[in-house]
């Protein structure tokens, strides 16, 4: 069976059922039940989803695939469906890259603190 692979890409990817080697990045918005405890809802969704969809555009320029964003937080997968040697390293490059965007929001924000991230990644089959 030849390989699959994404249009435009030359990266392999994973097969149904097969065991390979993962990354996952999970990053989680710490204070963001005291901020949500502040604002309307409403105001908190304006707000929040944006900020994690942005996120999420971080961890895929890694390589990464989104498959949810859970309430504060998401979880990133490198390493499926597409295959990169470096997989781990993109994972911890990408939750840095987080750490960063979420440093620069807080920086220039007018007032209003964006809640700090946690994140952290893990290796296995």
């Amino acid at each position: 069976m030849p390989d699959r692979r994404t249009v435009g890409s030359r990266a392999p990817v994973a097969e149904r059922g097969e065991r390979k080697l993962v990354s996952v990045l999970f990053a989680d918005l710490a204070g963001y039940t005291a901020l949500a405890a502040s604002m309307d809802a409403e105001e908190v969704y304006r707000f929040l989803r944006p900020q994690l969809h942005a996120l999420q555009r971080i961890a895929e320029t890694f390589g990464g695939t989104v498959p949810q964003i859970m309430g504060d937080g998401f979880m990133a997968v490198f390493g499926v469906p597409i295959v990169h040697e470096d997989d781990a390293e993109r994972a911890v490059r990408a939750a840095l890259a987080v750490r960063d965007h979420v440093r620069e929001l807080n920086a220039r924000s007018e007032g209003l603190p964006f809640p700090e991230v946690h994140a952290g990644v893990n290796s296995g089959e």
